[in-house]
């Protein structure tokens, strides 16, 4: 956890250009960070969560810290995050027997379950596709199946057109399940802890560093023209 997270969320807060903050984070510190994150003007909270298994948690995150996590999700709550997220990337042959606990979980708490399906060219990945050929799982009929179940499904259409599952236990599903619908209404654009600003996530290879130009101060014309050139080289991975 970087020892100035606070700062730099209050900081983006004072500039009063967005009204939406949203951070995601492993949860490893957020029971002792969230009641001060959500002071500094921080909205929204998106948390990982691999497992609800200590055993398998530790397993994929190499951390014995489920219980720290799950603690971070209901101070998350009490401080009063809304809504809260919880990102729960499926594994074959690891979690992806939780499902339904992770359906369970969310409901009775009242936090949105993020169902993602790991990609090729995912930060998870890297460059072992050994790890996707092993791991991956196709969410498509596990998608058929909860929307026959659902009481209502429709289209986020905010950032990129995805899937939320409404399900009859008070359930909500947003389903990341890349293809060319969900790529179709993504506006992001990123900046890398190396400095690199892209727009597409698995297309990093398209945009440009901007660490030196943010050290120079840039006017907000040059800044304003290094978005132009990068939101430019933007393109459909799919």
């Amino acid at each position: 956890c970087r020892k100035e997270i606070v700062e730099i969320i209050r900081n983006v807060r004072n500039l009063g250009l967005y009204n939406d903050i949203s951070m995601t984070t492993n949860g490893q510190y957020l029971y002792k960070k969230a009641e001060d994150l959500f002071n500094a003007g921080l909205n929204r909270i998106n948390i990982s969560l691999s497992s609800l298994k200590s055993d398998m948690y530790s397993k994929i995150t190499g951390s014995d810290t489920l219980e720290i996590v799950l603690r971070g999700i209901q101070k998350a709550k009490e401080v009063g995050f809304n809504p809260i997220k919880i990102n729960y990337v499926m594994l074959r042959g690891l979690n992806d027997n939780e499902l339904n606990d992770m359906i369970d979980f969310s409901a009775k708490n009242g936090v949105i379950l993020q169902l993602i399906e790991l990609h090729d060219k995912s930060d998870a990945v890297g460059i072992e596709k050994q790890f996707y050929d092993k791991y991956h799982v196709d969410l498509k009929d596990i998608i058929y199946s909860l929307e026959k179940e659902a009481i209502k499904v429709k289209t986020r259409g905010m950032m990129q057109n995805r899937k939320v599952i409404f399900l009859p236990n008070g359930a909500i599903i947003e389903v990341i399940h890349p293809d060319h619908e969900f790529c179709m209404g993504c506006t992001k654009l990123r900046v890398g802890c190396d400095g690199n600003l892209f727009g597409c996530l698995y297309r990093s290879d398209l945009g440009k560093n901007v660490k030196k130009d943010l050290h120079k101060n840039p006017s907000l014309d040059k800044f304003e023209n290094i978005l132009k050139k990068v939101i430019e080289l933007r393109e459909p991975y799919y």
